[in-house]
């Protein structure tokens, strides 16, 4: 399992995680994770390799914003968006296997922000303009890259090409913040790599579908009624947005999207082309489930969402559970993960194999198995991490081992579970088990044997003895105290 993180100075790793389980399993005096009731070793300077090193001095001025993922075949390339506007792309040999921290800087783009006219390097650094967000989309020719900044700014960028900027537009340029502040106009944004659009909300600002091809606006949400009692609308500060993904013809399919906001809510949007309804048809509950603001949405299987807040809690929730009012309070929560400390920013969850991955503020880097929801793995990696991509690549495995050559935990055979089809030409396998079991059952019937009569002797002496105890007992009445009354 291959991991990409970056963080706030700068710095991009790659992380073997079965490298450090193992260094975990022979560590003698291991660090516990404080305040967690499934506490797990803590490993750092293992299994972990600085990718850029050399190539970056750690500072904030280059702090990585978001990753994704260009080629995902055997994990050969990704491209990293930093808060001053700049682009690297990131390629690694496909024979290099079973090795890490061989990625190599192919190209390098200087704020893809600026204005072509202009063509100026130079950007201030400021929450109201940094980047927000970036991730590849296919196209006819080549993997396009689409990023925005806070202000509204998307940037369809070809890393290939010479001239990088292929398309920009500024659908929020010619508005303003309807609270009249200078905040952040975008706060949130996702892509659709499949249809070619972009989601983009921000504070007093509801999230609108935008076409990359047309640049024109193609649905916009719709806040939820006013209180009945106060008449006051909810408040509007998308912070986390993500398309759900279609993984079966049951599911809910590309046209749903997830909005999680700062006003601790989870609301579920219908965005098809055909759909009448621009209120969200599902909303978590305003008290008993998010109890501060949504970081990071994380899609586990067709009706099930991960939500991570900033105060480290992660939850599990069902779509199908979620309600039409916010003043509901049904218990929504399948189960929580325990172990984060700090603001969870990103997850990343396995393509194929039940493992989540979990950065933040504290600093960590840790595993989830998605089935038990257990921590099983957790690594120090020294600076607040921003985001994380998680690989393709199995050839790890676990405890560096592959998952399809090698038995893992086959200690324990349970019966069960083992297929018993015997036109598939198991017949003969079975017969011979069955042999083994009648065999190993005759012997353990002869020792039985032998052990019953080699006690037989004392045995019947010892029933003797209890037989007489036994009359003795009955025979004896038991005596009554006549001082002692009973207080009823």
């Amino acid at each position: 399992m291959r991991l990409i993180t970056g963080d706030e100075c700068g710095l991009i790793k790659e992380t073997i995680p079965e490298l450090a389980r193992a260094k975990q399993r022979s560590a003698t005096k291991p660090v516990q994770v404080q305040n967690s009731p499934r506490a797990v070793a803590v490993v750092k300077n293992v299994g972990t390799a600085v990718v850029n090193v050399g190539l970056t001095i750690p500072t904030r001025t280059k702090g990585v914003v978001d990753l994704t993922w260009l080629e995902t075949d055997q994990d050969k390339s990704f491209a990293s968006l930093c808060i001053d506007g700049s682009v690297q792309v990131w390629q690694r040999s496909v024979s290099e296997e079973q090795t890490y921290g061989r990625y190599r800087q192919v190209a390098a783009h200087a704020n893809i922000f600026a204005s072509q006219q202009t063509q100026t390097t130079h950007r201030s650094i400021h929450p109201s303009t940094s980047p927000i967000g970036m991730s590849a989309f296919p196209a006819s020719n080549a993997n396009l890259l689409c990023a925005a900044d806070a202000q509204g700014n998307v940037t369809i960028v070809n890393h290939t090409a010479e001239t990088p900027i292929v398309r920009q537009f500024s659908p929020l340029a010619t508005s303003a913040p309807s609270n009249g502040s200078k905040d952040p106009l975008i706060t949130a944004m996702a892509v659709d790599a499949k249809r070619a659009r972009v989601a983009m909300g921000g504070r007093e600002r509801e999230t609108v579908l935008y076409d990359l091809e047309t640049t024109q606006a193609v649905w916009k949400a719709k806040n939820l009624p006013p209180d009945p009692q106060t008449l006051l609308q909810a408040l509007v500060w998308p912070t986390s947005i993500l398309f759900l993904n279609a993984y079966d013809s049951s599911s809910l399919g590309q046209n749903v999207l997830a909005v999680g906001t700062a006003h601790r809510q989870v609301r579920i949007y219908d965005i098809r082309d055909d759909s009448v309804q621009r209120r969200p048809f599902s909303v978590t509950p305003a008290k008993g489930f998010v109890e501060h603001r949504v970081t990071a949405l994380c899609q586990m299987d067709p009706y099930s969402i991960v939500v991570g807040d900033s105060s480290g809690d992660l939850h599990t929730i069902d779509v199908r559970k979620l309600e039409h009012k916010y003043n509901a309070s049904t218990q929504l929560s399948d189960g929580r993960y325990p172990g984060p400390a700090g603001s969870i920013r990103s997850l990343a969850k396995h393509e194929s194999l039940p493992f989540m991955a979990v950065v933040g503020l504290d600093r960590m880097l840790r595993i989830y198995d998605t089935n038990s929801r257990k921590q099983v793995n957790c690594m120090y990696l020294k600076q607040r991490v921003n985001c994380v991509l998680m690989g393709r690549d199995g050839t790890w495995g676990v405890d560096g081992e592959d998952y399809n050559n090698s038995d893992v935990e086959q200690d324990d055979i349970v019966r069960d579970y083992v297929d018993s089809d015997h036109e598939n030409g198991d017949d003969q396998s079975f017969a011979e088990e069955e042999s083994i079991d009648q065999a190993n059952h005759t012997d353990d019937s002869e020792n039985d044997a032998k052990d019953d009569s080699a006690s037989g002797s004392s045995d019947s002496g010892d029933h003797q003895d209890d037989d007489s105890d036994d009359n003795k007992s009955q025979n004896e009445e038991p005596t009554i105290n006549p001082r002692k009354r009973v207080k009823r």
